[in-house]
């Protein structure tokens, strides 16, 4: 009786080592695989912030028309757009970005009940003047049909608005709660 009861507890610390392998094994097969966010999901990341749009498309299809002849020049067309959209706006002038315009233009398309959306633009456009000042040879010498100073800009913008985003913009979804807690997007292995 002793002997039976030796081996079942043999058997017993067998099998909880043999759970605990298993449960080792799973943890680190999932650990290696979620190590960052398929590229797949990059589109549904952008919507984790629903930062309120800060600038109007009202002039957009007046642009577009305009550059629709470089429709098959996407990289061309995106920056023509960029550069008409800016300057309808009235908040590129003269080649350079004008804040007090921006502001103007934000704030009229805030509104007055995100005073919180208005601050952060308000600091994201001031430090994407600078880095877009910072980057003003590259800039000139893009060697593009229009000017990209609007579309670094407006990317900086952009970027700095979802790195930035404020917790009553950011949801709550699981690819957005993993992204949040510094899972990366994968690294694209096709270049």
């Amino acid at each position: 009786m002793r002997a039976l009861r030796v081996a079942a507890d043999k058997m017993s610390k067998f099998i909880l080592i043999l759970a605990q392998l298993a449960i080792s094994i799973t943890v680190f097969s999932q650990k290696n695989g979620s190590d960052c966010i398929d590229n797949s999901k990059k589109a549904e990341l952008h919507n984790c912030c629903s930062f309120p749009t800060p600038i109007p498309n009202h002039v957009v299809p007046g642009c577009r028309a305009k550059y629709q002849k470089l429709s098959n020049d996407h990289r061309n067309h995106i920056i023509c757009i960029a550069d008409c959209h800016f300057t309808e706006m009235g908040v590129l002038r003269n080649g350079k970005i004008d804040l007090k315009s921006l502001r103007n233009v934000t704030k009229n398309e805030l509104g007055p009940n995100e005073p919180e959306a208005q601050d952060a633009i308000s600091r994201l456009a001031e430090m994407c003047v600078r880095v877009t000042g910072e980057q003003k040879d590259a800039i000139a010498k893009a060697g593009t049909k229009c000017s990209v100073l609007a579309y670094a800009f407006f990317k900086c913008l952009g970027d700095g608005v979802f790195s930035n985003c404020p917790d009553k913009y950011w949801s709550t979804r699981e690819i957005c709660t993993i992204y949040d807690k510094g899972v990366p997007l994968c690294e694209d292995k096709t270049n």
